[in-house]
């Protein structure tokens, strides 16, 4: 981000619409920001190494605090609010955060969660207190320099099969999951991007193009306003997308509806199944290419698909529903199912991979694939 600041310090980096109120910000301006507020973080005694809870909502403000967490070599540590106080306790256990950056809605969980109240650092973002409170305008740019094998993200799973996992993912992981990424979307400098998932936020701002953050909750894509989202696509020219199919769906019905066409170079969706009829959707309503993108908590992406191939796949026959190949950076098996830990002989995954036209389960490896759940192997 530090580099494209460098060649291109008026583009925009991301533009945000919340309730009609449209903010931007520059690489130039982002750069600069991220700087300061790393400067105000590290006065706050937040230091390499250190693990940062985040509660901010996808904004412009979220993406400031998680590069200056960066930017101190610090890992910034994301659980979902909505997982249930217990599951809130363990997670902040686990991750054992130094200090923790939220909305002052968020800090109200503090309350009734005696794991968030036991964090050292409270630090307070947006209504009264604003991003700039905190920070020490003037600081240098260049970031502290980590370990690729250092922590940088953190996530947990729902906990619903039991105790919330930990998924850290490194720096290195990360530029692995961006090339995989940019190998796949094959973004160009000059795109604007709607994204509806926040890590996408991370690869446009590698690769250099423009965001725009929808004016919508994340945590519900489904009852998304779909005149609001359109007038953003308009008036921002946006060339790209990527996000859920809930968010496409409600937004490709109503343009149907509307006999409307969304203007995109290229859809990209995922995280969810993306069943025929979503398909036949998209690509009477878009204008360019539909990417159905398939991946996981651990691997993101695996594979992928064009939607008319998904769409000649069903008409083929045949059982399940076709996710496309394996991305190149993935390594791939179909192997036979096993409800146990697979010990490996002599032969390797040989001995476990089924026959072509067989039933099995996937097993992946590549750098952006995680190795385990930390704590738990």
């Amino acid at each position: 981000m530090i580099a494209v600041a460098r060649r291109h310090p008026a583009r925009d980096a991301i533009i945000s619409w919340r309730s009609g109120r449209r903010r931007r910000l520059t690489f130039d301006a982002l750069a600069r920001d991220v700087a300061a507020v790393a400067a105000g973080l590290r006065a706050r005694g937040i230091a390499s190494g250190d693990s940062v809870l985040l509660f901010v909502p996808m904004s412009i403000e979220l993406y400031v605090v998680l590069l200056a967490v960066h930017h101190l070599g610090a890992c910034a540590v994301f659980v979902d609010a909505w997982a249930g106080r217990s599951r809130l306790d363990q997670a902040v256990r686990a991750a054992r955060p130094r200090a923790f950056i939220g909305s002052p809605r968020a800090h109200l969980l503090r309350v009734a969660s005696p794991a968030l109240r036991a964090i050292p650092r409270a630090i307070v973002v947006g209504g009264p207190w604003p991003l700039a409170r905190i920070a020490e305008p003037g600081a240098a740019r260049e970031p502290e320099t980590v370990d690729r094998d250092a922590a940088a993200l953190v996530t947990f799973t729902t906990g619903s099969t039991g105790t919330p996992k930990a998924a850290v993912r490194s720096h290195g992981f990360l530029w692995a999951q961006h090339l995989a990424l940019q190998g796949h979307l094959r973004l160009r400098p000059e795109d604007i991007d709607l994204p509806t998932l926040p890590v996408f936020v991370l690869n446009n701002l590698a690769v250099g193009c423009t965001t725009v953050l929808p004016d919508f909750d994340p945590r519900r894509p489904a009852d998304i306003d779909p005149a609001t989202i359109m007038g953003q696509i308009e008036a921002e020219r946006v060339s790209t997308t990527s996000g859920s199919p809930a968010f496409y769906e409600r937004l490709a019905a109503w343009c149907r509806a509307g006999r409307r066409t969304l203007p995109f170079r290229a859809l990209f969706t995922g995280g969810a199944p993306v069943l025929p009829p979503l398909a036949r959707l998209l690509l009477e309503t878009v204008t360019g290419d539909v990417h159905v993108v398939y991946g996981s908590t651990e691997a993101e992406p695996i594979s992928g698909i064009e939607g008319r191939d998904l769409l000649a796949g069903v008409e083929r026959g045949g059982d399940g529903l076709c996710v496309g190949a394996p991305v190149a950076s993935i390594r791939m098996r179909l192997v036979r199912p096993w409800d146990e830990p697979i010990a490996l002989g002599p032969a390797g995954w040989r001995e476990w991979e089924v026959a072509a036209g067989q039933v099995g389960e996937i097993v992946v490896n590549g750098d952006h694939v995680l190795p385990e759940y930390a704590g738990d192997p």
